[in-house]
């Protein structure tokens, strides 16, 4: 009688342990499609169809340091042709920002640039600056030619530099989104090292990342790819894209310090 006991419990712990395997397998699985590539040059995924599922997106929610977004948006005059609709640029940032602006410890600043200047459009915001912003830019004509680098991330460094609100704990989040490559003739070395002089002003706590939305353009895309592995962040070229345009800016930008699948 002993040994029966001893063999049917055993059975019910050997039947146990595969329920549990199973739901472990199942509760641990992920929808995750290919979406860009990281500072590291592996592969960055998510899926914005199911961010909830995403740890990318997870550490944007849950993340409790004071953390400043700083958006760097091209809105030179051939955005006419590689973002019409503002698919890319209004509608990724408008999203992040009705996703997360409830969260009190994020700061909210827009850099727009074109021609030869770059201009500060949303800081160290009210609710309503990022809004604005959004709505400037769907109406904005997009009729001024040249895509002025150097000015964009200039401003980006007064910004950060310049940031009356800075703490020991602060984290910078940079997200530049552009359609080709600068105007001027500096080589990619040149802009690398200046998205690696954004990155060491407040060394660990600033990622630069960067979005190309351009036509397949191997130069401009390895440029700001290199940009991205220089600053610390993460990069994506809609090109290569599951969902080609449409993406979510949670899956591309890095919070400094923070790991997400």
């Amino acid at each position: 009688m002993k040994r029966l006991k001893l063999y049917s419990l055993m059975l019910i712990a050997v039947g146990l342990f595969a329920l549990f395997q199973n739901c472990s397998k199942v509760a641990f699985s992920t929808e995750a499609k290919l979406k860009g590539v990281n500072a590291d040059g592996n592969p960055e995924i998510g899926d914005p169809e199911y961010p909830e599922t995403n740890s990318c997106y997870k550490v944007f929610n849950d993340v409790q340091t004071p953390v400043e977004l700083l958006f760097v948006v091209d809105v030179s005059s051939s955005n006419k042709s590689t973002d019409p609709d503002q698919s890319v640029r209004a509608d990724s940032i408008n999203r992040f920002y009705q996703a997360f602006k409830s969260k009190v410890n994020f700061s909210w600043n827009v850099i727009s640039f074109a021609g030869s200047a770059a201009t500060v459009r949303a800081q160290e915001s009210t609710a309503n600056s990022v809004e604005n912003f959004i709505s400037w830019l769907y109406s904005y004509a997009h009729d001024v030619k040249g895509t002025p680098y150097d000015a964009a991330l200039n401003k980006t460094i007064e910004m950060i530099s310049g940031d009356m609100n800075k703490s020991a704990y602060k984290k910078y989040v940079v997200v530049f989104l552009s359609d080709g490559k600068p105007s001027g003739g500096e080589s990619d070395a040149y802009w690398s090292s200046e998205a690696a002089k954004i990155a060491a002003l407040v060394p660990g706590r600033v990622s630069f990342n960067t979005i190309y939305y351009g036509p397949i353009d191997a130069g401009a895309s390895g440029l700001l790819r290199s940009m991205a592995q220089a600053g610390k962040g993460n990069f994506l070229d809609t090109n290569s894209n599951a969902n080609g345009k449409v993406f979510e800016i949670a899956d591309v930008a890095r919070v400094p310090g923070e790991i997400c699948e």
